[in-house]
């Protein structure tokens, strides 16, 4: 399971593959951290590549489907693919929603 997504690292690299790695539920702090890796391709993470990249990714809490029998790894995978925003302030003082998620177009690769 992972995603599709074309990334070009500012080395010229270029990874299309991510995939979730660890997925840590923080009881205390209501939410889940992932930490998913950028492979250059599917077949190179087959092949046991090492990643191009690793990211740390937090889930909020409420966003995730704890209930019994339920694929918390397919539920963050869909969770990770929704478009998260926040708000920011640019220099004219106007408020705006700045999209945060950079897998939210990714495709799935199941």
């Amino acid at each position: 399971m992972g995603l599709k997504l074309s990334k070009t690292y500012p080395n010229g690299v270029t990874g299309n593959y991510w995939r979730l790695l660890t997925l840590e539920i923080l009881i205390d702090q209501k939410t889940a951290e992932g930490t998913i890796a950028c492979y250059p391709s599917k077949e190179s993470r087959l092949a046991g590549d090492e990643p191009l990249n690793v990211e740390r990714y937090g889930i909020p809490w409420t966003q995730l489907n704890f209930s019994s029998g339920v694929d918390l790894l397919a539920e963050a995978y869909t969770e990770l693919r929704k478009p998260q925003y926040v708000a920011t302030v640019d220099e004219q003082d106007q408020k705006r929603q700045v999209q945060v998620n950079p897998w939210a177009n990714a495709e799935d690769d199941l």
